[in-house]
């Protein structure tokens, strides 16, 4: 089964447009969920903000996020046992 979707559902172009995550959205959107819009309501600003993209830029980004994910949660595994560990532990 293919994999839920990370963002929600695009909303409409208006509400799109004033989001402060506009671009980081689409470009998610594009690189990480591989999403073809062609029909939607918001898909000419989703055209707008994407179809300069290179494949190898999406390629990039896509890794780029994957690394800084792992991170973050090995960053929250840590964090957790933090608290449990002495300080000699630490």
């Amino acid at each position: 089964p293919p994999e839920e979707p990370f963002l929600p559902p695009m909303i409409d172009e208006r509400a799109c447009n004033k989001c402060y995550a506009l671009d980081t959205c689409m470009l998610f959107r594009k690189s990480v969920e591989n999403v073809v819009d062609t029909s939607s309501p918001i898909a000419d600003v989703y055209a707008l903000k994407t179809s300069h993209l290179k494949p190898s830029h999406l390629t990039f980004f896509k890794q780029w996020e994957e690394l800084i994910s792992l991170e973050e949660q090995d960053a929250a595994r840590f964090r957790k046992e933090l608290w449990c560990m002495s300080t000699q532990e630490r």
